[in-house]
């Protein structure tokens, strides 16, 4: 398990470059290999119903990204926002939301190279943008079974007989104060209290 987060840890650092999918791989051949779990412990382990749903997830999320309605709503966001703070908010609230129905993955790849290119057209610091995006759809995936598979994994496992509703009955409130607690600490690190200059339609355009 130990080398599993270290090898996952080291990617990408002076050319260490085994994706997290091998390093896991590594890990469960080695746990079999070592006995800690049988072969039978390991497929019993498998959940087909989590599988399938992120399968499902992954396919509607690739869907959504490649037809460009992801990047027309960054874009969208970008533009409508006349400074850091509105920006850096509406970031947060935005992908948030569409944690709750798209992977996180999904989301975050679309943005980011969005946000980095605008920043570089007005000439704002990516970096509270970046930290919102990463926190908001870390924080907004919570509140529902289809944020996350380990939601999904509760969800079905807990015995919980409405699932959708007891997720959004008892986590909406701490989801949504988490995000306005968030922006505030990314406001107080990084101040990104600057006036947001209009972004050429061309460049926005061929962003998407």
């Amino acid at each position: 398990m130990i080398l599993v987060y270290v090898m996952i840890a080291l990617r990408g650092v002076r050319g260490f470059a085994i994706p997290p999918w091998a390093s896991m791989l590594m890990g469960g051949v080695l746990m079999i290999a070592t006995s800690v779990e049988t072969v039978k412990q390991a497929i019993q382990s498998i959940d087909l119903n989590v599988i399938l749903f992120l399968i499902s997830l992954f396919t509607i999320s690739s869907a959504l990204e490649v037809s460009g309605i992801l990047r027309y709503i960054a874009g969208a966001i970008i533009r409508k926002a006349k400074t850091g703070n509105r920006l850096t908010f509406l970031i947060m609230l935005v992908s948030a939301l569409l944690s709750l129905f798209i992977t996180n993955d999904g989301v975050s790849t679309t943005f980011t190279p969005i946000i980095i290119e605008s920043s570089k057209l007005t000439k704002t610091d990516p970096k509270p943008l970046l930290f919102s995006l990463a926190f908001g759809v870390t924080i907004g995936s919570v509140m529902m079974p289809t944020g996350n598979p380990q939601n999904l994994l509760i969800a079905l496992q807990s015995g919980l007989r409405t699932p959708f509703i007891s997720f959004v009955e008892f986590l909406t409130i701490p989801t949504f104060l988490n995000i306005i607690l968030t922006f505030y600490m990314i406001k107080l690190f990084f101040k990104p209290e600057v006036v947001i200059n209009e972004i050429p339609p061309l460049s926005v355009k061929d962003s998407f």
